[in-house]
């Protein structure tokens, strides 16, 4: 997830305000009724920063699941070389240290911003149906990787999908 890609995105897409708009309308459309864009980089601004809920964030979750295979696909991968057209090459790694370590995940996001802390949203599988786990407001230093997985744990010991 790169912030300033995402800036340069929504400038070619015909400048920030437009960008929003369709985003806010595109998120309402997929049933994230409590989200609102402000900006599309994802990071704090003031005086107005996006907004959303855990339950808006696994509602895009698995609407990508089920209509973008290939996002889901996207964030599995651990690492991934780029070569440019000159020949040099630099390797961009996946910041979701569960992936390789954690066999019941599907793919996730992780993000970090001052207001909503180190967040992770995952789609996992356990006893072959997919769930959804949203952390947010996790304490710096890699505690939503720690969070997901005891909740993992948690709903694996406690419950017959």
């Amino acid at each position: 997830s790169s912030n300033d890609a995402a800036q340069l995105l929504a400038d070619s897409f015909g400048g920030q305000e437009e960008f929003l708009i369709k985003m806010n309308q595109k998120a309402t459309a997929i049933g994230m009724q409590q989200s609102k864009f402000f900006n599309a980089h994802g990071l704090d601004q003031n005086p107005m920063s996006n907004e959303s809920t855990a339950q808006d964030i696994m509602t895009l979750m698995i609407y990508a699941y089920k209509n973008y295979p290939d996002i889901m696909d996207m964030l599995r991968i651990q690492a991934y070389t780029i070569q440019s057209e000159q020949g040099m090459s630099i390797t961009i790694k996946n910041t979701n240290e569960l992936l390789g370590t954690q066999a019941e995940m599907l793919g996730g996001k992780t993000g970090l911003t001052i207001q909503a802390g180190e967040t992770l949203s995952s789609l996992v599988s356990i006893q072959d149906r997919v769930v959804g786990i949203v952390v947010l407001q996790s304490d710096i230093g890699g505690y939503r990787f720690q969070d997901t997985q005891n909740l993992i744990k948690w709903i694996q010991d406690n419950y017959s999908i």
